[in-house]
């Protein structure tokens, strides 16, 4: 049986909701994420990215303002979902 992540819980920016890769910062910068990548002795690659930043505004996809009791894999599919071209 695999071992489910704990949940997550964020409060997302305006930019965090509407533009996916500070969604994903957003999502790996929560507490349990880094618990996890440190429990596993991980380390984050640096990258550098660029992209256009989306501005809120009506009838553009956006992530809600609180994700809660949510699991990394579902936060990430979340985020698949919402922002798929």
């Amino acid at each position: 049986m695999q071992k489910q992540s704990k949940p997550l819980a964020r409060v997302l920016s305006p930019r965090q909701r509407y533009n996916i890769i500070e969604a994903e910062a957003a999502i790996e910068g929560a507490k349990e994420v880094k618990a996890a990548i440190q429990k596993l002795r991980l380390e984050q690659p640096v990258v550098v990215i660029s992209e256009l930043v989306q501005e809120p505004m009506q009838g553009v996809p956006h992530l809600p303002a609180h994700i809660k009791d949510v699991t990394l894999d579902q936060a990430l599919d979340l985020l698949a979902t919402t922002f798929e071209k």
